[in-house]
Order: C-alpha cells, then sequence, then structure tokens
C-alpha cells in the first residue's frame, strides 16, 4: 500500500512493516477460530494470527485511528479524528479538607453525613438539610463535627449533600425592637462593669452585659425583675459577672412560659456543657471569647417546670407554683473563656 500520511501530518511506514503504533484488529468469530487452534501449550500459529480482520495505526503525534482493510477490502482505509474530550473540573479540590457533620433526626437514630459551609454551626445545633429526591428541607441535630480530605470521605463524596442553614427559634428583628424599646423607656443594668452592683429593691427592665442585653418575658411580653448578684467567697472559682434574676411579680390570668431572652441568638453560641444540681438545671457556652452559663430553679416537689423548646438548650418555665417561687429564678454568670473544663460558671450558677 506504499506510505500514508495522517491528516496533521505525520508519516507512517507501510502497515504490514513492523510499527509499534500498528495493531493486529480481529473480529470475535476469528479470534475464537484462532484460540480453538491452540496447541496444548496454549500457543497459536503465526500464520492464523497474521489472518487479522483488519489493521489499526494509531499516529503517534495527535492521537487519531487509521484503519485499513474493513470490510475484506485491503485497499480501503479509515480515518478516525481524535476528538478532544472537555476536560472536567473535580467538584471539589482533593488538597483541600471538607467540613462535615454528621446528623440525626431523632435522638439515638441513624446518622447522616453532610458538607457543612459554616464553620460556626458546632455540634448540639439544630440544622435545617435536604432529604430525599425531592431535597425537602428537614430539621436535625448535629452530633458530630469533623474535617476530611475527598478522599478519606467512605460515603461517595460527589453524592453528599449541604447543610442549608441552621435552625433557629431565635427573631431577630422583633428582638431588636424589643431590646430598643426596653433602653428607651426601661431602667437598664450596666452589669458591663465589674464594678456594677444591682440594688435589690429597684426594678429593671433589662441587663446591659459584655454578651449583649437580657431581659425577662412572661408569655411573651416583657416584665420588670429583681435582680441580685451572686457573691461567692471562693478563690479557685472567679468569674467576671454573676446575676440571680426573678419576675417582679406575676400577673397573668393563665401562665404559658416565662423565659430569658436576650438581643443575639444564644443557641448560636458553641454549646460547653450543662449545668446541674439539686432543684437547679441549665446549660454554659462560649461565645466571642466569653463563656456564660444560664440555669433556672425548680421547685422540690415538682421538679418539672422548667424545660427547654426543642433543639434549644435555654431553659425556661412552662409551669409555675406561687407556693414554691422562692425556688423558681434565672443563674446568669459570665467569664473570659479559659477552657471547656473550667467549672467557674457552673459554681456560680448552680
Amino acid at each position: 500500500m506504499g506510505k500514508w500520511t495522517c491528516r496533521c501530518g505525520q508519516a507512517m511506514d507501510n502497515h504490514r512493516s513492523p510499527d509499534p503504533n500498528a495493531f493486529s484488529v480481529y473480529s470475535d468469530t476469528l479470534f475464537e477460530e484462532i484460540m480453538n487452534k491452540a496447541d496444548n501449550h496454549n500457543k497459536i500459529s503465526y500464520d492464523d494470527i497474521s489472518e487479522a480482520s483488519f489493521y489499526m495505526w494509531k499516529c503517534p503525534e495527535c492521537g487519531s485511528f487509521m484503519v485499513f482493510g474493513e470490510d475484506d477490502d485491503e485497499d480501503r482505509f479509515t480515518f478516525y479524528e481524535r476528538q478532544e474530550v472537555e476536560k472536567v473540573e473535580p467538584l471539589f479540590d482533593p488538597d483541600q479538607e471538607l467540613n462535615l457533620v454528621v446528623v440525626e433526626f431523632q435522638e439515638g437514630g441513624n446518622g447522616y453525613t453532610y458538607i457543612c459551609d459554616d464553620p460556626n454551626i458546632h455540634i448540639g445545633h439544630a440544622v435545617i438539610v435536604p432529604v430525599g429526591k425531592e431535597n425537602t428541607e428537614k430539621t436535625a441535630l448535629v452530633v458530630q463535627k469533623y474535617h476530611a480530605l475527598p478522599k478519606d470521605v467512605t460515603f461517595p463524596v460527589e453524592k453528599l449533600k449541604r447543610v442549608i442553614r441552621r435552625y433557629s427559634h431565635f427573631d431577630p428583628f422583633t428582638s431588636k425592637i424589643v431590646c430598643r424599646s426596653l433602653i428607651k423607656l426601661g431602667r437598664i443594668l450596666d452589669a458591663c462593669s465589674k464594678n456594677a452592683k444591682p440594688n435589690s429593691q429597684q426594678t429593671y427592665y433589662g441587663i446591659k452585659t459584655p454578651l449583649g442585653y437580657f431581659w425577662l418575658e412572661l408569655n411573651g411580653v416583657p416584665i420588670p425583675m429583681k435582680i441580685t448578684q451572686i457573691q461567692v467567697k471562693d478563690k479557685k472559682y472567679q468569674v467576671d459577672g454573676a446575676l440571680y434574676i426573678k419576675p417582679l411579680e406575676i400577673n397573668c390570668r393563665r401562665f404559658y412560659e416565662l423565659e430569658l431572652c436576650a438581643d443575639f441568638d444564644i443557641d448560636a453560641s458553641r454549646w460547653v456543657d450543662v449545668l446541674s444540681d439539686e432543684n437547679v438545671w441549665g446549660n454554659s457556652w462560649e461565645l466571642n471569647g466569653l463563656q456564660f452559663g444560664i440555669t433556672a430553679g425548680e421547685s422540690p416537689k415538682f421538679e418539672d417546670e422548667v424545660v427547654a423548646r426543642k433543639y434549644s438548650r435555654i431553659p425556661l418555665y412552662y409551669d409555675w407554683h406561687p407556693e414554691f417561687e422562692d425556688y423558681y429564678g434565672f443563674g446568669l454568670a459570665w467569664e473570659k473563656y479559659e477552657s471547656d473544663s473550667d467549672l467557674s460558671i457552673d459554681f456560680y450558677t448552680t
């Protein structure tokens, strides 16, 4: 057949000459016939393999193919130009760790892994995640958080879905309006200074702390309160501020809830630990370099007055028995964050 040249200009030798870029191609039928003629050592005759169905040559320059002898025509050749496959960028940088969380839809249930782009979502936070083929939004609780490279994720990383957002009861718009109104019309205790001492005979409508503002709400309505300073003579455990907060009075036709509110999302803070002792229950958090805790006291008889909303750790009263109101009240303490094992907040609030 003489000398042939690829369309890119690369010359090829006679396709019957030894060439590392030339291949013999066999039909399935011919290949089966050749293998059936193999001897006891599985060796086949050169004469048999030389009867290839057709020959193929791959251009070493551009990667295209020239095929000779198709349809049993030795003088026929077909040119197959190599098509460049569009390079697909990987979904994830193989050298960049993914922020992953494991969530449960019910306590103690199966865990499901999601990619979490928000670094401020921590264990104990409730999140909104997509579920199923329709990506239905559901609420789940984060029970584990870790980082891993894409190659180290046991689940197919391209199938992982992403956390949509953190779930919260907190309404920042309403909170700002209420807080602004209390500052304008009510008496506020400025507890940002270590020398600040509340007057136990004074009525207050809010508390200013390094964390933000706090106030009491009865059935969703701000109410006045009494504040006393928690004092503990112990050199080992010290905090920047510790207050005991009680409603001035409970005056309502029906009691629904009493809550210590703030102008920031408490549950968005990183949860540290449960605070508890006899007839006292609450939690502690860390936010912007400060550790703080909130507790609420219960009566020794009922012990079911203090609860928390679903996906929240903030203690609040769902029941109120006037004969035991001496046990009721909120403890609030804060200090510069040292470590999760620091027991100072626990010591002052329980």
